[in-house]
């Protein structure tokens, strides 16, 4: 035997081990982990619940009917070469309205760069002169002013802030 096949009658679980863009809740998740880890997705196969051995006791089957070949050997399209076995159509992607997904939050981060007001002050003023003037104009106000701001400190004339 070259390989394992797997095979469930949920859609709903066929999708969650297919398909890895939607995060589960941890139940879920935990389960679809475990499964992937030991078995390759494409190994798993949809069966018909027609077709679904398992399922003939939940249909009233009695015990000569659980006798049968299918209860003891499967359904029958396995004796058939892999090319031949019931196909599952494409579902598509699952919906995020299902219970076991994960609601998808849009988070935007903004980082605020630090500003060099010289920079923008220097480029806001294209005529040299203009910018010459205010320039005196600023280091007048500054000379003036009862506050002299430093780096680390804020001083008034020789007191402290």
């Amino acid at each position: 035997m070259d390989r394992s096949c797997f095979w469930t009658d949920s859609t709903l679980v066929w999708q969650y081990i297919n398909h890895e863009e939607r995060r589960f809740h941890v139940f879920v998740a935990n389960r679809v982990t475990e499964i992937r880890s030991r078995s390759n997705p494409s190994d798993w196969h949809h069966v018909p619940m027609k077709e679904n051995p398992a399922d003939d006791c939940s249909r009233g089957l009695d015990p000569e009917g659980l006798q049968a070949r299918r209860w003891q050997q499967g359904p029958e399209f396995l004796l058939l070469p892999p090319g031949k076995w019931p196909r599952l159509e494409a579902l598509g992607t699952l919906p995020q309205t299902d219970p076991e997904v994960k609601a998808a939050y849009n988070v935007m981060i903004t980082e605020e760069t630090p500003r060099d007001v010289w920079q923008e002050f220097l480029q806001h003023h294209s005529d040299y002169k203009q910018l010459i003037r205010r320039v005196a104009l600023l280091r007048a106000f500054f000379r003036r002013s009862p506050l002299i701001v430093t780096r680390r400190r804020c001083v008034k004339r020789n007191r402290s802030c």
